[in-house]
């Protein structure tokens, strides 16, 4: 998400009078809300006040006279292609029954242009006013070439190239669910490559239970939107799989099971495929109207249109940059310890040396600020490596109110064995990447840290 700060003086768009539905509390209220920017400023109970607006420019003003307003409803699982139109042919058709936002997995059109045809898909949804991302097509073929005459095919590789483009943010479907928990080596290269690339990987699994799901679940699959039973519904969200609900499994008896449960957050609603006539009359609003029907509370049975769904489609944590960033830290410190450990050493020991050895004596805040250390536990640090003989604090020559720290005096040899150490355990932590990909990775962390350079 881009930084906004809203303006001070100006609003493009304040509508009064209307109800607004609150998919968190799951609650309505009268009440008025400002957009600037695309972006929702004020939302307020009751009518805007004199004070409210002081010194607001307003573009345009609106007057619902009471019509409600919900959050625009989410598709985390569909294909445009099935419903025989282009991107913006389904945008134009969707858009306009409050689908703001989908998660399109082309697997047809892929089937038959591979992933060329991704690729145009990912051009032909972009500047429209439906937001649309994208999930890899993970089965094309969908079985194996024994089975069927496949036009195309996706490999690892694609998945890693594809992966590259911001809208891609899951691996689609993977439906040879059999061929992943018999531990077919593409699929489970397909899956390692998403995984690697911070992909979310998408299930489809219509007949599995017990062990044989749990093992399916185990590769990493995080969901599954086929036809739903009770007693399947149960034993998915048990398993910790999101649960997503297309028309064909809103029956009564799944209906009372949902209703039932203590915590629905887990429960969506998606439309898998949609005919082109049927999306004149509606799109993911006609599950809801569906649902409420059946007997499903309102307000809960709209939470699951936007706000479940897209905390489902939100990267997991442990796919995050900022994870795998620390986890790769606390990894490497590891065995930068196991390796200095010999010496006499531990990881934040060696930390503060190589600054000092770079750079020469520094005054203790500088070290502290290069080094990221909060300032009560670096001064401790400081205290421990002086007393044990690692570093000296000596006057300042240009302020006799402060001190340097400087490092002690080692001898050449014991130094470069450190060095030595501590180099062979960075290739060692290392060892999958090329040369090339090392370079690149310094590069990337000097860009998002200038103080590495």
């Amino acid at each position: 998400m881009k930084p906004f700060a809203p303006s001070l003086t100006a609003r493009d768009l304040l509508v009064k009078n209307a109800m607004l539905v609150d998919v968190v509390t799951q609650s309505s209220y009268r009440g008025w809300f400002t957009v600037q920017g695309g972006r929702f400023v004020e939302v307020e109970a009751g009518d805007p006040t004199p004070a409210d607006l002081a010194g607001l420019s307003i573009g345009k003003k609106r007057d619902l006279g009471g019509a409600w307003v919900q959050p625009g409803m989410l598709d985390v699982h569909m294909h445009i292609e099935s419903s025989l139109v282009t991107p913006r042919r389904f945008a134009e058709a969707a858009l306009p029954h409050g689908t703001t936002t989908v998660l399109q997995d082309p697997h047809e059109v892929a089937n038959v242009a591979g992933a060329a045809g991704i690729r145009w898909m990912l051009e032909a949804s972009r500047g429209l006013p439906q937001r649309m991302f994208t999930a890899i097509s993970s089965c094309v073929p969908a079985t194996s070439a024994d089975i069927e005459t496949p036009n195309a095919s996706i490999t690892p590789a694609e998945v890693s190239e594809l992966a590259r483009a911001p809208e891609v943010i899951a691996l689609g479907e993977v439906m040879d669910y059999q061929g992943l928990v018999a531990g077919d080596a593409h699929l489970r290269a397909m899956v390692a490559a998403a995984t690697a690339a911070g992909l979310s990987v998408e299930g489809h699994v219509p007949s599995l239970s017990g062990a044989a799901l749990s093992r399916y679940v185990a590769n990493g699959v995080r969901s599954d939107h086929t036809l739903a039973s009770p007693a399947k519904l149960l034993e998915e969200l048990r398993k910790g799989l999101w649960v997503m609900l297309q028309e064909k499994s809103l029956t009564l008896e799944v209906v009372q099971t949902v209703a039932a449960l203590p915590d629905r957050s887990r429960i969506l609603l998606i439309t898998d495929d949609v005919m082109p006539d049927r999306l004149l009359t509606g799109h993911v609003s006609r599950l809801v109207d569906l649902a409420v029907d059946l007997g499903w509370p309102v307000l809960d049975a709209i939470a699951s249109a936007p706000l479940r769904p897209a905390r489902a489609a939100r990267r997991p944590l442990d796919q995050s940059v900022g994870y795998a960033l620390g986890r790769a830290f606390r990894l490497l410190n590891r065995h930068v310890s196991a390796a200095v450990r010999a010496h006499g050493l531990s990881a934040a020991h060696v930390n503060i040396l190589l600054t000092l050895w770079a750079r020469g004596a520094l005054p203790i805040g500088e070290l502290q600020a290069l080094l990221g250390f909060s300032s009560s536990a670096f001064t401790g640090a400081i205290d421990r490596m002086e007393a044990a003989g690692l570093v000296r604090r000596v006057p300042s020559p240009t302020d006799r109110r402060s001190f340097l720290v400087e490092p002690a005096s080692w001898p050449k040899t014991r130094r470069a064995d450190v060095i030595d150490a501590l180099e062979a355990a960075e290739d060692d932590f290392l060892s999958d990447l090329t040369a090339p990909e090392k370079a690149q990775l310094l590069t990337l962390l000097r860009k998002i840290s200038p103080k590495l350079a």
